[in-house]
């Protein structure tokens, strides 16, 4: 399984976000865990 990493700019936003819109991104953050897209962070 694979980790989804915030920045301290988007934990601020995410806290003033309404209990729907938390319940939204939450549900796209498990998605990704699974399911990941796009490139991987890593270094050679």
């Amino acid at each position: 399984m694979y980790e989804i990493y915030a920045t301290n700019t988007f934990k601020e936003i995410y806290a003033s976000l309404d209990k729907n819109e938390r319940d939204w991104i939450d549900k796209i953050k498990e998605k990704c865990k699974e399911y990941p897209t796009g490139k991987p962070l890593g270094y050679a």
